[in-house]
């Protein structure tokens, strides 16, 4: 199992290229998202569906990024 806390995994992941995209892209077991919203039902459901399928795959959700552009945004 992959301990995604590593030091070494987030700053994997955190890479950015010259224009402060990300070097990773979205995948089966990769999603970005720009916000979080909880207090919309339809919101909370989505996140849900994400974690669900992401677990299963090991994979993790990265909140605070764009989705096309992978740039850091700030998370209220």
């Amino acid at each position: 199992m992959i301990n995604l806390l590593d030091i070494k995994i987030v700053k994997e992941f955190l890479k950015t290229k010259s224009d402060g995209s990300l070097y990773k892209r979205e995948s089966a077991s990769l999603e970005f998202n720009e916000d979080f919203n909880w207090d919309v039902r339809a919101s909370r459901i989505k996140y849900l569906k994400s974690i669900a399928a992401l677990s299963n795959r090991q994979g993790c959700l990265v909140l605070g990024f764009t989705d096309s552009y992978r740039k850091l945004m700030s998370l209220d």
